[in-house]
């Protein structure tokens, strides 16, 4: 058992006088020179964004240029009033963009691994709040306000650089988790905002002790969903193929249970899971998602502290999966959708009814359009049914407009140039 608690002390080394609402936006494109470009592609009005998307989503072909584009630079972030990405750039500097701004550097962040994996979510004010282990050590999270607020939650010496994390709100205590030296899920958390002027001191549950994830993978992504009661669940895929849960009470006790036995998911597959209702907090209240061995996506519903709720129901239609691949789920009003690069490199949506079962599943790009199995962080969307934040085979970081139900295909709308990105990094959204 690893018992060891680390001091989470706030440390900040950029102050904001008072957070910007999230109902303000700042365009990115008045703030980045050259920016102009890959705003006006994603502000376009629907309908001519689908139309001059399609030629992109059905597949933007592989790049012949090798040198990595140089990005642009701003001082302050916006504030997306629906939805946010970020990702680690090629550089080791975070980056941030919504559906209609170019992805731009926040100098604030300092850098972290070439395509560390990175969390959004949203405060209790609404402000979004990135999450990420820098390359030092420093598990840190930055508020996407203007100016940014950048604050640790731990110090180096307990998580390793550019190490799995995953963020959610757990009834008031916003929640970062991350997966230390030795293989434990690290947890902590706040009641107060960390984007206001208040001094916040990062702490565990009061009864949690982390342990080691029987049979978990280094490096591998985990899910983690909270509910309004403040009780956390955490979802992994363990090397022989069982998916695994760690459930955790608001008062820090845990219960760990096999959702599915050894050999029902592939050993590499990625997993997520999104709030079948907002409100929901009764037993199954959740959809997971992964994939079986055959590259099938898998829908199940865990029961809170306990097991299934019925045998997993594999996506009929769904393009298949590779070994690898990741998914990210959204829950938004009457859909659950999860979002996947398929084994052909099409961007692949599902969408589950929040009362079980699914809706419909099949390819919103044409085959070809990303790396097969790489990186998609799902977001609410203002314009579409989801937004699905990747990047493409050129290596531009943008999103894809997911249609609702039936609707077809998507609409790809970049937020950078070529070269930015690569079939390794990680995205997250909120």
């Amino acid at each position: 058992m690893t018992a060891f608690i680390h001091g989470g002390r706030r440390r900040r080394w950029r102050h904001c006088a008072a957070a910007i609402g999230v109902s303000t936006l700042i365009s990115w494109a008045a703030a980045v020179p050259g920016a102009a470009a890959a705003t006006s592609a994603s502000s376009s009005a629907p309908s001519s964004a689908s139309s001059s998307a399609s030629s992109s989503v059905s597949s933007p072909g592989p790049s012949s240029t090798t040198a990595r584009a140089a990005a642009p630079v701003i001082a302050s972030t916006a504030v997306a009033a629906s939805d946010v990405a970020t990702f680690v750039g090629g550089d080791g500097a975070l980056y941030a963009y919504g559906p209609a701004s170019a992805a731009a550097a926040i100098p604030a962040a300092g850098t972290a691994p070439v395509g560390a994996p990175t969390a959004v979510v949203r405060a209790q004010d609404g402000t979004p709040v990135a999450v990420y282990v820098d390359r030092l050590g420093s598990w840190r999270g930055i508020c996407l306000t203007s100016p940014p607020v950048t604050f640790e939650i731990v110090a180096p010496g307990l998580v390793d650089p550019g190490a799995p994390v995953a963020a959610a709100l757990a009834g008031p205590q916003l929640t970062f988790v991350a997966v230390d030296h030795w293989g434990s899920f690290q947890i902590r958390q706040d009641g107060v905002s960390p984007c206001g002027t208040q001094k916040v001191r990062f702490t565990q549950p009061p009864s949690y002790r982390p342990q080691p994830v029987p049979g978990y993978q280094a490096g591998k992504p985990f899910a983690l969903n909270g509910s309004i009661d403040g009780n956390l669940g955490l979802f992994t895929v363990d090397s022989s193929g069982a998916v695994q849960a760690r459930w955790v009470a608001a008062s820090g006790t845990t219960i760990d249970r096999t959702l599915a036995p050894a050999g029902s998911a592939s050993p590499q597959t990625g997993i997520a899971v999104a709030p079948r209702s907002n409100a929901a907090t009764t037993a199954g209240a959740v959809a997971l998602f992964y994939f079986a061995p055959s590259g099938t996506l898998q829908l199940a519903h865990p029961v809170a502290g306990a097991g299934l709720a019925g045998p997993p129901q594999a996506a009929p239609g769904a393009p298949v999966a590779s070994a690898a691949a990741q998914v990210s789920a959204v829950a938004v009003t009457g859909d659950i959708i999860a979002g996947y690069i398929a084994a052909d490199g099409s961007f692949a949506a599902a969408h589950a009814a929040p009362s079980g079962g699914w809706l419909s599943a099949g390819a919103v790009t044409g085959p070809a359009f990303a790396s097969s199995g790489s990186s998609v962080a799902m977001s609410a969307s203002a314009t579409y049914a989801g937004d699905g934040y990747c990047g493409n085979a050129l290596g531009q970081p943008g999103h894809v407009g997911v249609p609702h139900p039936g609707g077809g295909l998507g609409s790809w709308l970049p937020n950078g140039p070529p070269n930015m990105v690569t079939s390794g990094t990680q995205f997250g959204a909120a």
